[in-house]
């Protein structure tokens, strides 16, 4: 009996032995797979950092880039400005630029039937009275330029100019998510165009409804620009004079006409002409500004009365 005793302790102890070394094996197992694992993740790590790195010296190369655009941009922004301050110093113009972030800015191409297709790519803040220097309020004449909505209501309602034209070439235009622009309803313009002295806008403005500057003629006189057809004076709703146009010596930029147009007029109801000769002046200074870019082909008044003389 005792030796039946001791044999079966010796095959429990052998038994215990074996499943001990069993869950040895198990850990043992587990420590190795536990070991690659880490191993894995220190790897994936490792890779992470590692593209991460790649990531910042990608960002980091990015806004060198962008900061060495934003300087040339500026440079060029400034470049520009001194160039027009020096053109507008020969024309005896004081030019006063506002500071802002972006200026204005469109990209166009022309389509099939040969019409400008106009995208806006930036758009200035609105100018508003307290932004004009009070040496240049209530000067004689004043021009209203805008081409995105860049006018305030303040500034159409508090100059007091004895005579005020408004190019409102701006106040005609919506534009899409994409920046590109098309026309709009004219939102206040009895209010508007009864400000100022004229309005002036082209056909291209209207989209081709004739309907609507004789609408708006109602509160005040509005000239319609015709390209080489001229110009169109409405007025109390209807039209009151055709106005021909002046042949240019050659046409190389049409880009301003229209703005030309309302200086002319501005210039001429402040001396006192009466809206169809006003019309007739205005006519004969922007057919020098189809000659060239920029303002660089405007006339001296010499040239221009030389030419509505013919």
């Amino acid at each position: 009996d005792n030796f039946t005793q001791v044999l079966e302790r010796a095959s429990k102890s052998a038994s215990d032995v074996s499943t001990s070394a069993n869950e040895i094996l198990v850990a043992s197992e587990q420590m190795a797979s536990g070991a690659t694992q880490q191993d894995q993740e220190i790897t994936n790590t490792s890779s992470a950092v590692e593209e991460l790195t790649v990531s910042m010296k990608q960002v980091s190369n990015n806004a060198e880039a962008s900061a060495e655009g934003a300087r040339a941009a500026l440079e060029a922004v400034s470049q520009a400005r001194e160039e027009l301050a020096a053109t507008s110093g020969r024309f005896g113009i004081d030019l006063r630029p506002l500071d802002a972030s972006v200026t204005t800015t469109f990209v166009f191409r022309w389509d099939e039937q040969g019409r400008r297709i106009l995208r806006l790519k930036a758009r200035a803040k609105a100018i508003a009275l307290e932004d004009v220097p009070r040496d240049l309020r209530s000067s004689d004449p004043i021009v209203f330029g805008t081409i995105a909505r860049e006018l305030s209501d303040s500034l159409l309602a508090g100059e007091t100019a004895p005579v005020t034209v408004l190019a409102a070439q701006g106040l005609l235009r919506a534009w899409d998510a994409d920046g590109t622009v098309r026309p709009r309803p004219w939102e206040n313009a009895a209010r508007t165009v009864a400000r100022v002295s004229a309005v002036v806008v082209s056909d291209d403005d209207v989209a081709g409804d004739l309907s609507l500057p004789a609408r708006w003629s109602a509160d005040g006189p509005v000239v319609l620009t015709l390209a080489e057809r001229g110009s169109r004076l409405y007025e109390h709703g209807r039209v009151t004079a055709e106005l021909s146009a002046y042949r240019p010596a050659a046409v190389a930029d049409t880009t301003g006409a229209g703005d030309a147009v309302a200086a002319g007029l501005a210039i001429a109801l402040a001396e006192g002409r009466a809206l169809p000769d006003a019309c007739r002046f205005a006519n004969a200074v922007a057919s020098f500004a189809l000659e060239g870019p920029g303002i660089e082909p405007l006339a001296p008044r010499e040239a221009v009365e030389a030419r509505l003389a013919r």
